[in-house]
């Protein structure tokens, strides 16, 4: 029997969005530096709605969990249990040239990045048309052998 493969995790760069709480009108967390760039372990998920990170990580880049804004939403996990949220932060994040700015759910029980489909297109993960070269699956494509379901 082999091991299932580990979860795909790569590096990406981040700092305070302070433009996403300027226009939002939001008190921007206190921090050192504003501008320090931190790299953070994460895990591109391209079938996550939401991106997420661990209080854990915000508080190693000196976040206080008091600062963080009010999630406006609850969330589910794939399971259908709910996800606790101490709050969101606003971060900008770069990845091989590309950046995005993002707002991140902070749960307390990951220990790096989680991010959503949107995140992994607009940092150059994924394509911008994702899913949709998935969804053009056709039996043609896959030869003779037949697909327990074939998508449209």
């Amino acid at each position: 029997m082999t091991r299932p493969d580990k979860n795909p995790e790569t590096v990406v760069q981040g700092t305070i969005s302070q433009d996403a709480y300027t226009t939002r009108g939001l008190h921007l967390p206190k921090v050192a530096n504003q501008n320090e760039i931190w790299k953070f372990a994460a895990m591109p998920d391209t079938g996550a709605l939401v991106f997420l990170i661990g209080r854990a990580v915000v508080e190693k880049i000196r976040v206080n969990t008091r600062e963080l804004v009010k999630a406006a939403q609850s969330l589910k996990a794939a399971n259908g249990k709910p996800i606790e949220l101490d709050g969101v932060i606003f971060l900008d994040l770069s990845y091989r040239g590309r950046t995005s700015s993002q707002m991140a759910s902070v749960t307390p029980y990951q220990s790096c990045l989680i991010l959503s489909q949107q995140a992994c297109k607009e940092l150059g993960m994924v394509s911008l048309d994702f899913p949709a070269q998935v969804m053009k699956c056709t039996a043609a494509e896959l030869g003779r052998r037949r697909p327990a379901l074939l998508l449209p």
